[in-house]
């Protein structure tokens, strides 16, 4: 009579801890998070709230409400300079928290997989 092996059962119990013996060996990866600060001036570069803001048109009379109207349009450039500035540093601000965040998030321990 030739030898049959007999098919292994799997119980429950083998099942179970089969699992438990791989999760040790599934918390052995782990995941490279690689720390370096993303490009976040080429956004702002790109942006062009950096170029310069063009100067007002000089009067062409020289009459003194023109060179009044000058300075108004003159304060007007401005103010649209220093908005594009801070809009430039918001933006790069933004990158950077946005980073951090993801960072944090990545970093986060493997029990609260739920945040």
């Amino acid at each position: 009579m030739l030898y049959k092996p007999q098919r292994a059962r799997r119980t429950p119990l083998t099942l179970l801890s089969a699992m438990l013996l791989s999760v040790p060996l599934a918390s052995c990866s782990h995941i490279t998070i690689a720390q370096n600060v993303p490009d976040c001036d080429r956004l702002v570069n790109a942006s062009g709230l950096l170029d310069p803001t063009p100067p007002a048109a000089l009067p062409e009379s020289d009459v003194a409400s023109s060179g009044f109207t000058w300075g108004l349009a003159q304060t007007g450039q401005l103010d649209k300079s220093n908005n594009d500035k801070a809009g430039a540093r918001r933006l790069n601000d933004e990158c950077h928290r946005l980073h951090r965040e993801a960072a944090a998030k990545a970093k986060r321990p493997w029990w609260q997989f739920w945040k």
